[in-house]
């Protein structure tokens, strides 16, 4: 079987083979690296995917895809939004064109700045941000966009190479659909020269560090890996080197086929279980007799952090910079230097004298560039803001909180205190690690953000920042279970822009808010719970900013949650009703899902208040809104239906027909991979078990509804 590491792990596994491989010869690894590193600037498959949905059935095209696999729904609903080859390209040339380079391509940039790790990069994405990263670090590489230009490719060269294994948006023939994505995998009777000869010759050699990619079979990239480490004679392949794969969240390796996900010399690197969790109650059933659901129906934690139970491309990054001890890019460190210097390197600096002579007066703009270098070095600028930047360029997080201390706010200038307030921002979401450096990066923000807004009491942008840094802060306080110092900092939030009527401060708020909330029921204060929740609704429930919908969907399901713990049944099923009155019809996903939650929980309520008959049917509402998902939070909530309907049918004594929904779980998730869904796999089969055996043995199981409200 694969196995699973923490990033740490994985990362210093890399750097050592690296390592002791020899600087000379050439790495056993190479990227492949996909959506993940260009978003948020460019929107994931699946945002497209909805918006082209959108867009076709309102074109009156809404014919539904052919297959449930992601890739063929993609295709399905882009094709039906823009049947013209055309008509796509040019869509994904405005989604790139004109954008700033994404943050995790600037560090994948820098990482590849010496070569030190590897000196080949395979990607399917469309953009071209890793090329502009590049050479905005002064670095030269060959870029293979097209099949007719693999040959420009040589690993064992010592030059930086970049593999567009589907294209540019430049191109028209850029792969994209389900169909022209096959085709660019299939071998060809014309020439050798292929993408897919080119990543069999690589995998042949190399293996594949992956990062932010997906991992679509059909798709050229994952038919390479197939055919690389694919059984042969019952025994899996063996790969000179693990496969590495960062895995952004949890439920992302239950996507990927089992090939990949049964051999035993890939390596997933996951999240830490439970990181930057703010609260982790949970509500539940006792064990029936008959094998009971236990089911739990976590409390929201949905004010994550970034990065919260995912790991983002930036942050692997990071660690692998780290791990590496790769310095700072010189355009960071003296950008005025690098400039002259790229200016020296490329463009002509003669005498007038000379034939053609200096015609852009090129050596003036370079005594220019110099004298400007010498002024700025002799300016006088707090010593710790620039090790806050040195350590910020390095990954360093806790170098840059350390040197953020050393900062005296009062004495500072406002355009130092923005900077410094930033890179504090920065080092907190880089650390991540519910660590004392983490809850002082937010301190900080807050501090030098408060100083700022003393002279500035409008900046919105600042005191977004403030806000938002304020909130993280609690949540780190939280998932230390400091639950009080927690609950002080959000009602700080609260009594600073709890006024505010901008959009952005408004989220803080109901971020803060639900925040306050979660912390008031680790410590057992459910009324007042209850009462926040209230609160988040009356501020926010006649809001229309997704964002603020969103926190009104998370707080009334937290409020249902909350009153079945305190035995008040009948209030939860009214709070259920309302979510569904005010959501039921939405088809953003985020929405959707709490919708799906509010169903199950009223199916919980009616049948712990004995109204199993309406839990049954409650059961089936579920089943018919979302039997068809493919997401994994939806198929985790259409299991737990299915097995809260078989325990609805065991207390109505209607035996036979729960043991054909046990079937029923066991036929659609038996193979799933995932905790949330096996572990409903789990209680369908003991349950089924349970009435089989009792059956046999002339006993009929006795099936009662409990409840078991479990602290965190």
């Amino acid at each position: 079987m694969a196995e699973t590491l923490d990033l740490k792990t994985a990362v210093s596994h890399i750097v050592q083979v690296r390592r002791e491989s020899g600087e000379s010869a050439d790495s056993p690894f190479f990227f492949v690296v996909g959506a993940g590193l260009s978003a948020p600037v460019v929107p994931l498959a699946s945002a497209i995917e909805e918006e082209c949905r959108k867009k076709a059935i309102a074109l009156g095209r809404s014919q539904p895809p052919p297959g449930k696999l992601p890739i063929e729904s993609y295709s399905h609903w882009f094709k039906a939004a823009m049947p013209q080859p055309r008509q796509r390209q040019e869509y994904l040339r405005k989604l790139i064109v004109g954008k700033l380079i994404s943050p995790a391509n600037l560090r994948l940039a820098h990482l590849l700045i010496d070569c030190r790790l590897t000196n080949l990069v395979v990607t399917p994405n469309f953009d071209d941000f890793l090329s502009r990263a590049l050479t905005l670090f002064g670095k030269e590489h060959i870029s293979c966009d097209h099949p007719s230009t693999v040959e420009r490719i040589d690993a064992a060269q010592n030059y930086l190479q970049v593999v567009h294994v589907h294209g540019t948006y430049w191109f028209y023939d850029c792969c994209n659909l389900e169909d022209e994505i096959v085709r660019r995998a299939q071998p060809s009777f014309g020439t050798s020269v292929t993408m897919r000869g080119l990543l069999d010759s690589m995998l042949a050699h190399r293996s594949p560090l992956v990062i932010g990619y997906s991992g679509w079979e059909g798709d050229v990239i994952m038919g390479a890996i197939k055919r690389r480490i694919s059984p042969i004679g019952g025994q899996p392949l063996s790969v000179g080197d693990n496969i590495y794969w960062f895995c952004h969240r949890g439920s992302e390796r239950d996507s990927l086929p089992g090939w990949l996900t049964s051999h035993p010399n890939v390596c997933f690197v996951m999240v830490p279980e439970g990181r930057g969790k703010s609260a982790d109650r949970e509500e539940g059933e006792a064990g029936e007799r008959g094998g009971g659901e236990g089911a739990s129906l976590d409390v929201d934690r949905g004010i994550e952090k970034a990065g919260e139970e995912t790991l983002t491309a930036q942050e692997v990054l990071d660690a692998l910079i780290r791990e590496c001890g790769i310095g700072a890019p010189e355009l960071t460190k003296d950008p005025l230097g690098f400039f002259a210097s790229q200016l020296r390197k490329q463009l002509w600096v003669g005498s007038g004298g000379e034939s053609g002579g200096d015609l852009y007066l090129i050596g003036e703009v370079l005594n220019r560039v110099e004298r400007a270098r010498a002024r700025e070095a002799e300016s006088r600028e707090p010593e710790a803001l620039g090790e806050m930047r040195e350590g910020l360029r390095r990954s360093q997080y806790s170098d840059v909180v350390e040197a953020g201390a050393k900062l005296v706010p009062e004495q500072m200038a406002e355009a130092d205190l923005r900077e410094a307030m930033g890179a504090a921002w920065s080092a907190g979401i880089g650390l991540l690690d519910n660590s004392e450096d983490e809850i002082l990066a937010y301190r900080l923000v807050r501090s030098f953000g408060c100083r700022v807004l003393e002279a500035q009491p409008s900046d919105v942008e600042v005191g977004s920042g403030v806000a938002q840094a304020m909130v993280y802060e609690g949540l780190t306080l939280g998932a230390l279970d400091r639950w009080e110092e927690a609950v002080e900092v959000y009602d700080e939030v609260l009594r600073r822009f709890g006024d505010a009527s901008e959009p952005a401060l408004m989220e803080n708020v109901a971020r803060a808010l639900f925040g306050k909330g979660l912390s008031l029921g680790a410590l057992g204060r459910s009324e007042e719970e209850v009462e926040v929740y209230d609160e988040v609704l009356r501020r926010f429930g006649d809001a229309s900013e997704p964002a603020l919908m969103e926190y009104v969907a998370r707080a009334l399901v937290n409020k249902a949650i909350t009153l079945r713990t305190l035995g008040r049944g009948e209030e939860a099923v009214e709070v259920d009703d309302e979510v569904l009155r005010r959501f039921g019809d939405a088809s953003e996903p985020v929405l959707m899902e709490y919708v799906a939650r509010a169903l199950v929980g009223k199916g919980l309520s009616l049948r712990t208040l004995g109204r199993g008959e309406e839990a049954v049917k409650i059961y089936d509402e579920v089943l018919r809104r979302f039997g068809d998902a493919s997401e994994p939070a939806l198929m985790e909530y259409m299991a737990r239906a299915l097995v809260g309907k078989a325990l609805s049918l065991g207390t109505l004594g209607r035996l036979e027909e729960a043991v054909e929904i046990y079937d029923e779980v066991l036929r659609r998730f038996g193979d799933a991979s995932g905790p949330a869904l096996t572990e409903q796999v789990a209680k369908a089969r003991a349950a089924k078990a349970n009435i089989v055996g009792q059956a046999g043995q002339g006993s009929v199981p006795e099936m009662t509804a409990g409840e078991d409200a479990q602290d965190s």
